[in-house]
């Protein structure tokens, strides 16, 4: 699939009217907290990054698309893994580097 398409499908589903979550009614329990971004390629539990939580509320725009339910923004601190796919690549990053 290419780059394009793949934008092109989270665009789609990104833009659904967005629901409340339980994620946003406590997202004070979890936001700054620590965490390890795995490969989400559903084999393996590989480390890719570190970072901290940002942002849990699927209404907040990244990167001109709507977060999403059940979808947290990221700082990342450390990459360890600079050649992982990003779980919603853009038109100007795909990969974690």
């Amino acid at each position: 699939m290419t780059q394009d398409k793949r934008f092109e499908d989270i665009m789609e589903t990104s833009t659904q009217a967005p629901k409340t979550t339980q994620a946003v009614d406590d997202s004070s329990c979890v936001l700054h907290r620590k965490c390890k971004l795995l490969k989400w390629d559903g084999i393996s539990d590989q480390v890719v990054a570190e970072g901290s939580i940002a942002c849990v509320d699927p209404t907040k725009i990244i990167h001109h698309i709507p977060l999403g339910i059940g979808n947290w923004k990221i700082w990342i601190e450390r990459v360890i893994d600079s050649s992982a796919f990003l779980y919603r690549p853009d038109m100007d990053s795909e990969y974690m580097s």
